[in-house]
């Protein structure tokens, strides 16, 4: 699949005779979704890296927890 779109964007580059412009609407919608997941996802995963790192699994004025003890009914509802 990733061969077939590469594959695409340079034929559309080249019959542009360009360098870049209009790449983006060449690659399917659902493959630009990916992306923007994929990058939504790194930015979700590096604040919860530093916020860790900074202060720890001590839950701090803001987050959201749980109140009480986390029982297995809670695992098998979220399907964790």
């Amino acid at each position: 699949m990733l061969d077939s779109l590469v594959l695409s964007l340079q034929q559309f580059i080249h019959w542009l005779n360009c360098e870049h412009s209009g790449c983006c609407v060449q690659i399917p919608r659902n493959m630009r979704l990916m992306y923007v997941h994929a990058y939504q996802s790194y930015v979700w995963n590096s604040v919860v890296s530093r916020r860790v790192r900074e202060f720890g699994l001590v839950p701090r004025p803001g987050d959201l927890a749980v109140r009480g003890p986390v029982t297995s009914d809670v695992y098998e509802h979220t399907g964790i």
